[in-house]
């Protein structure tokens, strides 16, 4: 029938006839002369840039998705698909059932820790799936920290690591690495490395690190481009089990509060999407730092020391707090600063789950193998 005369004709009526969008029709149309899948994807790209409607764009992707058997979310994110339709949104509603799996699941999973046995034992370790804050002054340590807990995490747990060092180049991170493994300083691993011994460096840490660890030096790389780059490193066979970033507020635009809010928001949906864990460094406010000279008493920093809004504290599992009393405990006489030149104190100052311990721990640092050993706090 070609037209609405031979419906009348036939005594159909054209309010029983099955209608779709126009869009939708052009798209089937269209993906039906083409022989291939890449050009499908080309042609599905390109046609998707022409509809306003971000419902049909959604309908759209859910017809890809099962045309190309491909999930809704990865077709969703090819085709830039940001709506959310309501059948989509129910699916993120669970019942019970649905949620004491996963209840079960996170019970049933053994925190792991990060190197440091009294922390680790307070906070219970880190599990999947969460956020550790560590903040800090700059000059404090806390990428210092973030290396030993790098090789901590490949030694005694053989994760696949990923670490976005925006401040410091590769190398340099890399021979902190290196260090915490061969318990060397400085001094003593560019010496070996300017022998012949260097060649055996090279094949003692080759063996720990070729397969557990990457490292992104390039700046400027935003939560998204963190998810690419992780996502795209999962597509090539390496599944990361634990992120480093050095640090939030180097990421483009932080600087600005919306920025800042969203890809803190954004940080929880990231550890959810590859089950991993992820440790964020952050900056302590220039306010803080430069009042904590003119304290006439033992330094404490506070979570409120971290610089910008409250979204990257609020989304923390864990926030950990790292300071050096020698810098920060000015009002200390020569001889008391003195016996704190190599010392670093931590705080947890929040935890989701309920502490088993003590919320201050020092560490100290041992000059000839660069490591970092728990001592006594004397309060």
């Amino acid at each position: 029938m070609k037209d609405y005369n031979d419906l009348h004709i036939a005594g159909v009526c054209i309010g029983d006839l099955e209608t779709e969008p126009l869009d939708i029709a052009c798209l089937n149309i269209g993906l039906e002369k083409i022989g291939d899948s890449t050009n499908e994807y080309r042609f599905a790209s390109d046609f998707c840039k022409t509809i306003r409607d971000g419902m049909i764009k959604s309908d759209v992707a859910k017809i890809l998705s099962k045309r190309w058997d491909k999930p809704l979310s990865e077709v969703k994110e090819y085709l830039s698909v940001s709506v959310t339709d309501s059948e989509e949104l129910l699916t993120k509603v669970h019942n019970f059932e649905d949620s004491f799996l996963d209840f079960r699941e996170f019970v049933g999973e053994e925190g792991e820790g990060l190197g440091f046995p009294s922390i680790d034992e307070s906070i219970g370790g880190v599990k999947r799936k969460e956020v550790v804050v560590l903040g800090a002054y700059s000059n404090h340590g806390k990428s210092f920290v973030a290396s030993k807990i790098v090789a901590h995490r490949i030694l005694h747990y053989n994760d696949n690591v990923v670490v976005f060092s925006m401040e410091m180049p590769r190398g340099q991170f890399l021979a902190e690495v290196i260090k915490e493994i061969l318990h060397m300083n400085d001094d003593t691993l560019q010496a070996y490395m300017k022998t012949d011994n260097g060649f055996h460096i090279y094949e003692q840490v080759q063996e720990k690190l070729k397969d557990r660890l990457r490292i992104v030096d390039e700046p400027n790389k935003s939560v998204a481009d963190m998810t690419e780059i992780v996502r795209l490193l999962q597509a090539d066979g390496f599944s990361s089990d634990f992120i480093v970033y050095d640090h939030f507020h180097l990421i483009p635009g932080v600087d600005d509060l919306a920025i800042q809010n969203s890809e803190a928001n954004s940080l929880k949906d990231f550890v959810k999407r590859f089950n991993c864990r992820l440790l964020m460094l952050a900056q302590f406010n220039e306010e803080s730092q430069k009042s904590y000279g003119t304290k006439k008493k033992v330094f404490e920093p506070m979570i409120t020391n971290i610089k910008g809004s409250n979204n990257l504290k609020a989304i923390a599992d864990q926030v950990l707090l790292v300071w050096r009393p020698y810098y920060t405990d000015t009002s200390l006489d020569s001889i008391e600063r003195e016996a704190l030149r190599f010392i670093t104190s931590i705080k947890i100052a929040k935890s989701r789950r309920t502490l088993k311990g003590s919320i201050f721990f020092r560490l100290k640092y041992n000059p000839e193998t660069a490591s970092l050993t728990e001592v006594v706090r004397n309060n």
